[in-house]
């Protein structure tokens, strides 16, 4: 079977973003903000990620 690659880049930011608002609630901005840029460091083998890195916004 294969798996559009989008569709899965989709679901891993989904859950990256999922937990970053959790971890903001839970926490703070500052520190939801770092935990998603480190998991977004991670995913930088696919250029698209780099795309979606937070500090650039």
């Amino acid at each position: 079977m294969f798996l559009n690659p989008t569709y899965i880049i989709s679901k891993q930011l989904l859950e990256i973003a999922k937990i970053g608002v959790k971890k903001a609630i839970e926490n703070d901005e500052t520190t939801a903000t770092n935990w998603i840029n480190q998991q977004l460091d991670r995913q930088d083998a696919c250029p698209t990620m780099i795309l979606f890195k937070l500090s650039t916004l």
